[in-house]
């Protein structure tokens, strides 16, 4: 998604995962710039994931667990090195320990928030550590889901990350279908570990199947992207609008 508002609500639409944001007035060459970027993004077949943990261990095995075929992972160990790749790449989601050696989660967060020069994917926080309400709202602004770590977190952040990058659960490897299969029984028993974030309390929640079918159906924007680039490209006669 391309915004183009009237307003200035570019950090917000960003968070929420559009590619860019543009102010109007726009001129025709942003439009089509627009479309292109979009375009790109439609057809993007590699996912990127960044995974923010500075334990060895458990950064290797959250790595290992959403890798796939068409899914790179990044990983870093400290803010510092986060920071440096979200200016350079860009990510389709990002996983972050609140526990950094260099500075807590949160900072980074706010330096992420505060900082033009870096990209804001949607955000998982995937931390040990126990968390106040205080510190609940607070990370709501910021990040679109909170699962602490346990037995059955890694289930439930395959299910989150399935969901952000798009992915359809027929076409995981065998092994991610069948955690992905766990973590639906575990949200339909109640027994999920996800804190349910303040920004998207009482927000109706999609049926899975409708969200498997949005996942199909994904692709599609391209074919329409590819249209509308075609009409602006194409050179209009005088007093026709575009």
């Amino acid at each position: 998604m391309h915004v183009i508002s009237a307003t200035d609500h570019t950090r917000t639409a960003l968070e929420m995962g559009a590619v860019a944001y543009a102010i109007k007035p726009v001129v025709r060459e942003q439009l089509v710039e627009a479309l292109r970027r979009l375009a790109s993004k439609a057809t993007q077949w590699l996912r990127r994931v960044l995974v923010v943990e500075d334990d060895v261990v458990h950064r290797e095995s959250t790595c290992k667990l959403l890798a796939a075929d068409d899914v790179e992972t990044v990983p870093v160990g400290t803010a510092a090195d986060a920071l440096r790749a979200l200016r350079t790449t860009t990510f389709d989601c990002m996983v972050l320990d609140l526990s950094l050696p260099d500075r807590p989660g949160f900072q980074l967060l706010q330096e992420m928030a505060q900082g033009q020069q870096y990209g804001f994917p949607p955000v998982i926080v995937y931390t040990g550590r126990a968390i106040s309400r205080a510190e609940e709202q607070e990370l709501g602004r910021y990040s679109q889901s909170i699962i602490i770590k346990g037995a059955r977190s890694p289930e439930r952040l395959l299910d989150e990350v399935t969901l952000f990058l798009h992915q359809v659960e027929t076409n995981l490897p065998p092994e991610r279908q069948r955690i992905a299969l766990t973590a639906k029984a575990m949200a339909e028993d109640g027994a999920s570990c996800l804190a349910e974030s303040p920004a998207t309390a009482g927000v109706p929640t999609m049926p899975a199947a409708a969200l498997q079918r949005a996942a199909i159906d994904h692709a599609a924007p391209a074919a329409v992207i590819g249209v509308l680039l075609a009409r602006l490209a194409a050179p209009t006669r005088s007093g026709e609008a575009t």
